[in-house]
């Protein structure tokens, strides 16, 4: 029988394999090795390091041990310590006969039992407790923890102290209210800037003390929960879950693969427009990146790229910024966009389409890309040939056969998607409106996995928005806005009076306040501060608030990007690529970012925004 078709035979028939999506199958596939064994041949030894386990295609084996004798048949497997990290095989492995075994190696068989608990019930004949004994690092430990309770400390006595300090600093003539909501907000900056909670807690207290104290009407503290940007991410997070565990995607990639020349610029050129194309359709970046890390890994490991070189960087760089460069470009790239248009004015709001965002964005856009396909060409440049085996391939497509259901229902979303949005002008009905009535078609017909989309929702940021935008509605409430307005825009004006001038002092600020708070409160605030300081001078607040988002994502330092950290998380402290040139080539994407929106000003200027 030809090896091609037995070993995808092989893991359509295997009952450990039986549970596993194809695509899933496609994607451990490289990582697979079939094994042509003699008579006595010895797989492992009794006590040697255990980093893979067995499946016999063919024959049968021996397992033993000073007390125990057992066989292996066919379909059966052995070596199941190396489900347990840093094991030891407790038997020695010897063919009866000829054989053929698949291997699959103890990372893989790590990450399918994560996804798919119940493959363990086919796996584990028994279980073991021996194990390579492990390095202490209690000292190490130690003096993390003591350092983070001192942070922990610390900003929990701030905490308690800024508000305080703050009520009493401010002018009784402001009123009480307006006193405890400032004092309140200040509170909620020390947790944010100290990093001890997570994002949406700040804002969460923050919204129950106004409920609490009656210092805002419950109808505008709670407007964010009802707000078209709360309802496009509920809804679009279900809609993006379904596009993405339908498996599309990876066909996509592997596909790409076998249809490109083997050359290092066609790839990196094709990895990062894949991540752009796939930008305005998910619209949670978070989502991209956990679906694009492990397609990182994979395509390292079918490439047949070393790891931690030149290449593998630059593959991880084209998936990475390929997801990310455009968040701010479309109106759907991002979850943080939907932010943006729950704070901007009604009138504002109503203005703009997702079509008109991207045509105002356009330059942004341009510049952004061109910037990433020459920055891959020229920094990334080196003479490793690309080994890339098409027979791999050709049994990846095999496994994932023609195109199922599934996939079909993600494109007819996905078209759906694309022409509710070009036909917007035409129907005038609200985007929200649609993707809410995307998002019951599709759970009605069961093509939404509920708990997939619960799994995959990011709820903590959904509480934050709703909370958030409720702060924005009391802030207008109570005319805070009008104070922002009156006592900053002298010091924001330091660099001039002119629009340009403004708009880099609130530039600036933004990249200075993301040194100290994450993205998601630092976006908010500054457009508590910009929407009042735009209006005074005149400024469009769409080109206000698109160059905050833009600023926004400036980053330095890993835990300035949640994006980066939850990308980089996912290879668990074995990364692939080199993070000294990762953030390097991060330098040269911050630079770009801010020319873009410069050189987008004379644009604006010319069809009437500036």
């Amino acid at each position: 029988m030809d090896e091609q078709l037995s070993i995808v035979e092989f893991m359509h028939s295997h009952p450990f394999f039986l549970h596993i999506d194809d695509s899933e199958k496609a994607r451990i596939l490289p990582y697979i090795e079939v094994m042509d064994c003699q008579p006595d041949q010895v797989i492992f030894t009794q006590g040697e390091r255990a980093d893979s386990v067995y499946f016999i295609a063919k024959g049968s084996v021996l397992l033993t041990s000073r007390r125990h004798k057992m066989a292996r048949d066919v379909n059966e497997s052995f070596g199941s310590e190396a489900a347990f990290k840093d094991n030891l095989y407790e038997y020695t492995a010897k063919t009866q006969e000829n054989a053929v075994l698949v291997k699959l190696p103890s990372e893989v068989l790590e990450k399918l039992l994560k996804n798919y608990p119940e493959l363990g019930i086919n796996l584990f004949f028994y279980n073991t407790k021996l194990s390579v004994p492990k390095h202490s690092f209690a000292a190490e430990d130690a003096s993390k923890n003591s350092a983070s309770t001192l942070r922990v400390l610390l900003a929990w006595i701030f905490a308690f102290i800024v508000p305080m300090v703050t009520y009493h600093m401010l002018s009784p003539t402001l009123g009480d209210n307006v006193r405890v909501f400032l004092a309140t907000i200040s509170c909620g900056l020390v947790l944010w800037s100290f990093n001890i909670v997570y994002e949406f807690v700040p804002a969460l207290f923050i919204l129950i003390t106004l409920l609490v104290l009656g210092i805002v009407p419950s109808r505008i503290v709670l407007e964010g929960f009802s707000s078209d940007s709360y309802l496009l991410i509920l809804t679009l997070s279900g809609i993006a879950s379904a596009i993405i565990s339908s498996g599309l995607v990876y066909r996509f990639v592997i596909f790409m693969i076998k249809s490109l020349p083997s050359k290092q610029s066609w790839y990196s050129a094709g990895l990062f427009l894949v991540g752009s194309i796939m930008t305005p359709i998910v619209p949670s970046a978070m989502m991209r990146t956990r679906l694009m890390a492990p397609l990182t890994e994979d395509l390292i490991e079918v490439l047949k790229v070393e790891n931690q070189s030149s290449l593998a960087t630059k593959i991880a760089v084209s998936n990475f910024y390929g997801i990310t460069s455009l968040n701010s470009a479309f109106f759907t790239g991002s979850l943080i966009n939907f932010i943006a248009m729950g704070i901007l004015p009604l009138q504002s709001y109503n203005r703009i389409t997702s079509v008109g965002w991207a045509t105002m964005a356009v330059v942004s856009a341009i510049v952004l890309i061109v910037t990433n396909l020459f920055g891959l060409s020229l920094l990334f440049h080196d003479n490793t040939r690309l080994v890339i085996s098409k027979k791999k391939v050709m049994q990846q497509l095999e496994i994932l056969g023609p195109l199922k259901s599934v996939e079909w229902h993600a494109i007819i979303v996905i078209l759906f998607f694309v022409a509710a949005i070009l036909t917007l002008s035409f129907h005038q009905i609200q985007f929200s409106w649609l993707s809410l009535f995307l998002f019951f078609a599709l759970s009605s017909l069961k093509i939404i996995k509920i708990k997939e989309w619960a799994a995959q929702t990011d709820w903590s940021f959904l509480l934050m928005v709703g909370a958030s935008l409720g702060i924005v509605k009391s802030l207008a409430f109570l005319n805070v806005d009008t104070l922002i307005k009156d006592n900053l825009s002298v010091y924001l004006s330091f660099l001039g009076d002119g629009k340009p001038q403004v708009l880099t002092a609130l530039i600036l600020v933004t990249i200075l306040a993301r040194f100290v708070f994450p993205i998601g409160p630092c976006f908010i605030i500054m457009m508590m501060i910009g929407i009042p300081i735009g209006e005074f001078y005149q400024i469009n607040l769409w080109i206000m608030t698109f160059s905050l988002l833009v600023a926004s994502e400036v980053w330095f330092f890993p835990y300035q990007s949640t994006f980066y950290m939850n990308f980089e998380s996912f290879f668990e402290g074995k990364l692939p690529y080199e993070r000294k040139k990762f953030l390097a080539y991060n330098l040269l994407i911050n630079f770009a970012r801010i020319l873009s929106l410069y050189l987008s000003m004379p644009y604006w200027r010319q069809i009437g925004l500036l």
